[in-house]
């Protein structure tokens, strides 16, 4: 990064615009709104990255987005979703600024309240781990398609009020090399089943070596990364298994 740079605009647009009644702002986010005489029209935001990297803004950047997702869909009761839209290099008037954009647009979502983002500061800035897997959870819930998700979503928000968590003992494996396949799948399939693991040890320290932690964050993308990077070997087992008991019976491509 040549030059000097006073951080990065990272923009992110909701896939349907939500109407509010008011909307609090806080430090270091800029909301998109239009204002009309029944309230306020939330369309998008702009998140502001201190210098840095422009991986390593967008990774941040879209962090605080989910995590702005997920407070939306608790105050409206409905998933609330959205998408990175472009991202610009803060610079000196005169210099060249970098960055990238990406369009889309759908209806309008009306459900209005009133937002209030400093109520959150602790969700956003990822301070509070245990609400931030909860309120994950339960965003995913409400994003859920199927009842059987949508029911092990939501129940992992109370799995995680009501057990009594002990991560003690457990340390990262020093190779994460050393971690073959299929266990990393069955660590994963147990990530995804349970607020934070920490009744199995092992796996709650393989968890630990591959994202930092034994739960999964889903704001975070490093963790879905993790995930998409299985599904495919997931799947592709899982289809092995069943092809031999499906005889004549194709699969589509």
């Amino acid at each position: 990064m040549s030059g000097r740079s006073f951080g990065w605009e990272v923009r992110f647009a909701l896939d349907a615009p939500v109407s509010e009644k008011s909307i609090k702002e806080i430090d270091g986010i800029r909301f998109d709104t239009e204002v009309h005489p029944n309230g306020i029209e939330l369309r998008g935001f702009t998140i502001i990255i201190p210098t840095m990297d422009e991986e390593g803004a967008r990774i941040l950047a879209e962090g605080k987005a989910n995590r702005i997702f997920d407070y939306l869909s608790w105050i409206h009761n409905r998933a609330i979703t959205g998408y990175f839209c472009g991202m610009t290099e803060m610079r000196p008037a005169g210099e060249v600024k970098t960055g990238m954009m990406t369009l889309r647009g759908s209806a309008i979502i009306h459900n209005p309240v009133d937002l209030d983002f400093s109520l959150v500061r602790d969700i956003l800035e990822g301070r509070d781990e245990k609400l931030l897997r909860q309120l994950g959870h339960y965003s995913l819930g409400l994003k859920a398609t199927d009842i059987v998700s949508k029911y092990r979503e939501f129940y992992q928000v109370i799995e995680d009020e009501l057990e009594k968590i002990d991560t003690s003992g457990v340390k990262p494996f020093e190779r994460i090399e050393d971690i073959d396949s299929e266990t990393i799948k069955r660590v994963i399939r147990n990530l995804s089943s349970h607020p934070i693991l920490s009744n199995n040890k092992k796996h709650a320290s393989i968890a630990s070596a591959l994202l930092g932690r034994p739960y999964l964050d889903m704001s975070n993308i490093q963790d879905k990364k993790l995930i998409e990077s299985n599904l495919k070997a997931v799947q592709e087992e899982a289809q092995e298994i069943l092809i031999p008991k499906l005889r004549g019976i194709m699969l589509l491509e």
